[in-house]
């Protein structure tokens, strides 16, 4: 817009003037960055303190006539016009109309255009915030830098304060709505922000789970670079105690583990992922269904198992608990509530019947113990009575064995005899107590030595005597019985300490028959004592003789039929 006037020999042109305008300054994209070596196609950067400066190439800066004059010169920088910084031109700055130095201020972003206004220069080319047909100069700031953020861990509920070291954290803190955004932790924005300089910003944490998070700082949509992050840990979870601390065998129950640093749910304030942390619980190394309650509680479902002292571990998001006291639990011990038969003899062999509870960690419904409980050692699960143990694995005889949990034959073991013996069971070091139901009463077998007579007729009714030991005249009245048969009127004869019965035969047939001797529901063992009744004897026959084609009722008269 300069005006154009022509004068000769002092007189001036007619009133009609023209006009001449300068070509505007452009800053060509070839330039140098904190030192004088240009360098070509390589845009400039810098740190956000600002502070360095920048050596410009282009055309149509005003020549050194503004060396005195320089405030004439503006050099914007920004990519919007509502947000642009100004790169101060200085006295010395001014070389030629295509070289000029200026100062970059603190700032933050990338992709800044820097435009160039000249106050006597009509218009600019490469203006901020307009679309340009030709390649613009763009400055870029650098992209944060995290050294460190102390602490490096803290509570999974978050709210604690971590102080984040670096560099090119911007000249001033963020707007309040970059601040919801501006550092985040595993991707999760920071309850609270607070921008202190540059170098130095801090983060009240939000709430959170897992280890190795990490730490992001985003300025002005520049955010750090994965080689220089900085990484932050939520506390592990630690357990303080388990409620209830002790289960049935079977399992089926319910645990509730209490403690903290669980991790944060989908109802924790300030928990932005809307989604409970990731829980996992093994009893023994043994997975268990687990639901996740709050960020101080965590039930599971137990799972069968027998022993004591059985480890509770739990994950969340990849950090498990330490092993300790506070993480055990128990399986319940073996009880006995019934034994059968209640009375047994001291030589054995006869099958108990043991039931109660909590003899393995399989089904009641079908009836089974697991697998992993049959590979268990012989000496970590058996049956003992008055100390002896009673045989469970019989490879001749599988009625024996643990057969539930709450069900276990054994075979009576040979042991002294006495009133009472106790049977207990042995399952994982735990061993059932004594009570009034795990009781068997062990006597001594009563032993037939001789039998008189070792025959009789088929009528019975004739008096049997029985020698022999354990008789017991002073106990219940015994029972006889000759091949099953009862032998009645039986008596203990006085003044034989309990070594002779008699008693009536009853009526029978049959040879080789066994005499039993019951007391107190002892059965007497094998002797080689037999009894027979007399075998049949025929005396006659009527008639005598018959013709061979006759057809006639014959009688035949005799004994012992």
């Amino acid at each position: 817009g300069k005006v154009i006037k022509v004068s000769v020999d002092n007189r001036n042109a007619p009133s009609q003037q023209l006009s001449f305008s300068f070509d505007a300054p452009w800053i060509n994209p070839a330039v140098a960055v904190e030192g004088q070596t240009f360098q070509k196609s390589e845009p400039g950067f810098g740190p956000c303190v600002g502070d360095i400066e920048l050596n410009l190439l282009g055309q149509n800066f005003g020549g050194p006539q503004y060396v005195k004059d320089f405030n004439k010169i503006l050099l914007k920088l920004g990519t919007s016009l509502s947000s642009t910084l100004t790169c101060k031109v200085g006295q010395s700055s001014m070389i030629s109309h295509t070289s000029m130095k200026c100062t970059v201020p603190p700032g933050s972003g990338r992709g800044l255009r820097l435009s160039v206004e000249i106050a006597t220069v009509t218009g600019s080319r490469c203006q901020i915030g307009q679309p340009e047909t030709i390649t613009c100069f763009e400055f870029n700031y650098n992209s944060p830098v995290v050294d460190s953020a102390t602490p490096s861990e803290g509570p999974t509920v978050g709210g604690a304060w971590i102080t984040l070291a670096g560099r090119n954290f911007g000249p001033a803190s963020p707007s309040d709505e970059q601040l919801k955004t501006w550092i985040t932790i595993g991707g999760i924005a920071c309850n609270q922000t607070k921008w202190v300089s540059d170098a130095r910003a801090d983060c009240q944490t939000p709430p959170g789970s897992g280890g190795n998070l990490a730490v992001n700082v985003t300025v002005t949509g520049q955010s750090v670079n994965a080689n220089t992050i900085a990484y932050f840990g939520y506390d592990a979870p630690a357990i303080t105690h388990i409620q209830p601390d002790h289960g049935p065998t079977v399992g089926g129950v319910q645990f509730t583990l209490y403690g903290n640093n669980f991790g944060p749910g989908a109802a924790t304030p300030g928990w932005n992922s809307k989604k409970s942390s990731v829980v996992s619980v093994k009893v023994d190394s043994v997975p268990q269904q687990t639901t996740w309650v709050s960020p101080t509680a965590v039930n599971f479902q137990l799972t069968g198992g027998v022993g004591l002292r059985r480890s509770v571990l739990l994950t969340v998001d990849g950090l498990t608990t330490a092993q300790g006291s506070s993480t055990e639990m128990a399986y319940d011990p073996p009880s006995v509530t019934s034994v059968l038969p209640t009375i047994a003899p001291d030589a054995g062999g006869v099958l108990v019947t043991i039931e109660g509870n909590n003899f393995c960690d399989g089904t009641i419904t079908p009836p089974s113990c697991s697998a992993k409980f049959y590979s268990r050692d012989a000496d970590d699960v058996f049956v003992v009575v008055a100390g002896v143990k009673c045989p469970h694995k019989l490879s001749n005889n599988p009625a024996v064995g643990f057969k539930s949990p709450n069900l276990v034959v054994c075979q009576m073991p040979p042991t002294d005899p006495g009133r009472s013996k106790v049977v207990q069971v042995k399952v994982a070091g735990q061993i059932s107590p004594s009570v009034v139901n795990s009781i068997i009463w062990v006597k001594r077998a009563p032993l037939i030595t001789k039998i008189t007579p070792q025959q009789s007729d088929c009528k019975g009714g004739s008096v049997l005597t029985i020698e022999g030991t354990g008789f017991d005249e002073s106990a219940a009245l015994p029972q006889a019985a000759i091949g099953f048969q009862p032998c009645i009127n039986l008596h203990v004869v006085p003044g034989t300490g309990g070594t002779k019965l008699t008693c009536t035969i009853p009526p029978g047939v049959g040879k080789d028959l066994h005499v039993d001797v019951l007391v107190q529901g002892v059965r007497s063992f094998s002797t080689s004592q037999k009894f027979g009744y007399t075998p049949p004897a025929i005396t006659a026959i009527t008639p005598g003789n018959l013709p061979t084609t006759a057809e006639r009722l014959v009688t035949v008269y005799g004994t012992n039929f």
